[in-house]
């Protein structure tokens, strides 16, 4: 029998602390996590997604990036088309004009050199800074996506519809 170790409880945001917390965010971190809220994306399919990917009204999600590797999606489901809402479209259409880094094959984030973006460095120095100014839960990148999951619930979406959204089987 194994020992019982207390859950985590899972940090769920009110909109307006979203709203505060994007707005205080420094770029590119506002944008990632307007694509993980509103895209329910992982973080690492966010790092892998490429200008090639990006349509006028979807995203598509066929890789990821993962502890320094560029890999298949998480799973079948995982591999997906993600609906572009007005909100995370101004954050692509920003990430376009900020970027040096604009051929199909390159990756919309990127470090100024224009590697892979570092999930860890982001949430030191941008995410975990922000929120404690903010006074506002500890919370990371993949809370975040599970706010997707409760935000949808709370509107009224089926399950169904959060879980293709999400990427899940």
């Amino acid at each position: 029998r194994l020992p019982l170790v207390p859950r985590k409880q899972t940090t769920l945001l009110k909109p307006e602390d979203i709203k505060r917390m994007i707005e205080a965010l420094p770029w590119p971190t506002s944008a990632i996590v307007i694509l993980i809220i509103h895209g329910s994306l992982r973080f690492g399919e966010v790092a892998a997604l490429r200008w090639k990917r990006v349509l006028a009204d979807r995203l598509e999600i066929r890789e990821r990036f993962y502890e320094g590797e560029f890999d298949d999606t998480k799973s079948d489901a995982g591999d997906r088309d993600v609906p572009l809402d007005s909100v995370m479209k101004q954050a692509v259409e920003k990430a376009r004009s900020l970027s040096r880094w604009r051929k199909p094959d390159d990756l919309v984030f990127t470090a100024t050199n224009g590697s892979p973006i570092n999930r860890r460095n982001l949430l030191r120095r941008h995410l975990k800074p922000t929120l404690k100014k903010l006074e506002l839960p500890a919370c990371t990148f993949h809370d975040l996506r599970h706010l997707h999951s409760s935000l949808s619930m709370r509107t009224g979406a089926s399950p169904e519809v959060t879980r293709d959204n999400m990427g899940h089987s």
